[in-house]
């Protein structure tokens, strides 16, 4: 008989101790969960604001993407939500990507700063370039012709 009690004893213990682990496992879920979201509404508001910032991070997610996957996604919302955690870090940020046949992508991002659009760009190697349209291309050759 005492050992019974013993037994059911344990039992209700280790019962208990089970789901004082699981609600504190979902209770840290939901901080960082919290976290996350705080972490990329900063990242969005960051990223519309520099041309360069973001690219990297994408950038870094796409290539693992491939190095699972055998290829780039065919647009960045396949990313959600095993490879980036938030959607609106692909929707609110105005990203141009195209993705160049199985084994190379181009991201690219067009910011206006101080009145004048600056485009950056990265491939799968993680370089960030800076892209000069067509225009500002003839203009800065034009400027150079006329100062010689």
């Amino acid at each position: 008989m005492q050992k019974k009690v013993i037994v059911i004893s344990f039992i209700i213990v280790v019962l208990i101790w089970v789901g004082y682990m699981v609600s504190r496992h979902l209770s840290q879920t939901d901080e960082r969960a919290k976290v996350n979201a705080d972490t990329y509404e900063d990242l969005i508001r960051v990223a519309n604001k520099s041309p360069n910032a973001g690219l990297v991070h994408i950038g870094l997610r796409l290539n693992k993407y491939n190095a699972e996957k055998g290829v780039y996604p065919q647009r960045l919302m396949e990313l959600y939500p095993d490879y980036l955690p938030s959607e609106a870090y692909i929707n609110d940020v105005q990203w141009d990507y195209t993705r160049s046949g199985e084994n190379n992508f181009t991201l690219k991002k067009t910011i206006t700063v101080d009145g004048r659009q600056e485009t950056t760009m990265i491939e799968k190697d993680l370089r960030i370039a800076s892209v000069r349209s067509a225009r500002a291309t003839a203009v800065a050759e034009f400027t150079d012709d006329a100062t010689d």
